[in-house]
């Protein structure tokens, strides 16, 4: 298996996933224009993830950067096996954004 080209996003300063599966999920219930984001990012040959926070458009020129680390965890409790994520998903729930990986 040959790595793909990396994915870019352009919203603001860039910032380059080393993943191949991306999951997306606007800021608050999608309905804010001007809010942020977090994006998930997951390698396809692990069950490692991580989760950036996307500030909202008007400080992407801050000092203080607009991409801010969240979550960086393995997705597995189980130590024997061989997983890898097959699924990537983002959404809202009442006590917070859930990341949510499928493993195989």
């Amino acid at each position: 298996c040959t790595p793909g080209p990396r994915l870019r996003l352009r919203c603001g300063p860039e910032l380059e996933l080393s993943g191949e599966a991306v999951a997306l999920l606007p800021a608050g219930d999608g309905s804010e224009p001007r809010g942020g984001a977090l994006v998930a990012e997951a390698a396809l040959n692990s069950v490692h993830v991580k989760v950036w926070a996307l500030g909202p458009p008007h400080r992407w020129g801050a000092s203080s950067g607009c991409w801010h680390a969240v979550l960086d965890a393995n997705m597995s409790t189980e130590t024997t096996g061989h997983w890898q994520v097959r699924g990537l998903a983002l959404w809202h729930n009442k006590p917070g954004p859930q990341v949510h990986a499928v493993l195989a």
